[in-house]
């Protein structure tokens, strides 16, 4: 057979995800660290992440995905065993926690690079917007 005919994917997804409560506990002296956790966790999960940033209360993910995975479970499972590392490291207490909601919107390669420019102005953006007012805005413009 063809190689032409071989199955071919490019799963590209934005991923936001709010800390529990929404507290302010993305704090800027671990905020590398908490980044590099949930980039390492991703990508046990097979996903490729391409960009990550964001905020106090919230963070945002473009990933690339495998076709043989189950998304949503793909990523709390992520989201999950981040929440644990940065535990174990970083908050001892366990205080730190992701809320049970997150979003997940599909990105056309076409606008990966936007998306990507986007994450990587989370603290500009975030000067002017509430997380509130972008998630209700995200959740408008994909019909949700």
């Amino acid at each position: 057979m063809s190689r032409s005919f071989k199955s071919r994917y490019n799963l590209w997804f934005h991923v936001i995800a709010s800390t529990l409560n929404r507290l302010p506990v993305i704090l800027p002296e671990n905020e590398k660290r908490i980044f590099q956790l949930v980039r390492e966790c991703f990508h046990n999960q097979g996903f490729r992440v391409e960009a990550i940033n964001g905020v106090k209360d919230h963070i945002h993910l473009l990933v690339q995905s495998p076709a043989d995975i189950l998304l949503a479970d793909a990523i709390e499972k992520s989201l999950q065993e981040s929440e644990l590392l940065i535990n174990a490291e970083l908050y001892p207490a366990g205080s730190f926690g992701w809320h049970s909601e997150y979003a997940i919107f599909s990105v056309s390669q076409s606008q990966a690079v936007r998306v990507r420019d986007y994450i990587s102005q989370q603290k500009t953006i975030h000067v002017q917007k509430t997380f509130l007012t972008e998630w209700k805005e995200f959740l408008e413009v994909h019909g949700i």
